[in-house]
């Protein structure tokens, strides 16, 4: 604690600063595994679109399981989402209500 009285305000700084990096860091690593491609076929025509419109985020552990099988439709991990979709891509999800 010495090393705090003596320097202060340039500790603190050099600590915020690395925490607020340490953070960016973080949010950026959410925010692209939330936005990664997952590419499907959808008649014959190869689509792309971000993870976070055809999976769910939540889900149970059985749930997780059988979406590592290889025969899940967005590949492994992908809890999708029930709905229709055209040629085009353009995907409509399901009302469950």
């Amino acid at each position: 604690m010495a090393y705090l009285k003596e320097k202060g305000y340039e500790a603190r700084a050099f600590y915020l600063n690395v925490i607020y990096l340490v953070l960016i860091i973080l949010g950026t690593m959410a925010a692209s595994t939330l936005n990664a491609e997952v590419k499907y076929t959808v008649a014959g025509k190869e689509v792309t679109a971000p993870r976070y419109r055809r999976c769910f985020l939540n889900g149970t552990q059985a749930e997780y399981d059988a979406a590592a099988l290889p025969a899940s439709t967005y590949g492994k991990g992908c809890i999708a989402i029930d709905g229709t979709e055209d040629a085009d891509g353009k995907f409509t999800p399901t009302d469950d209500d």
